[in-house]
């Protein structure tokens, strides 16, 4: 068996998502963490082109701007 180098982590998944991540682990031939590293890394480049394409700036700005509305939406106590 290889052995992989890098930082173990540990995250909570619904248990559809599992049971779909073991089912495609079988489908494949690998290890359950062989393949959420194969699908992190897809992840991960379809985020990079996102930021490329500016997606994820406008997905930044939008979330602002719903704060935005929301405060100035809300009464408050400490609005004048």
């Amino acid at each position: 068996m290889q052995k992989f180098e890098g930082t173990k982590i540990s995250i909570k998944l619904e248990q559809g998502m599992f049971e779909e991540i073991d089912r495609i682990s079988a489908r494949l031939g690998q290890k359950r963490a062989e393949t959420i590293r194969n699908m992190l890394n897809v992840a991960l480049d379809v985020f990079h082109g996102y930021e490329k394409i500016g997606l994820v700036k406008l997905y930044e700005i939008q979330k602002r701007a719903k704060k935005a509305i929301k405060e100035e939406t809300q009464p408050s106590l400490f609005k004048v």
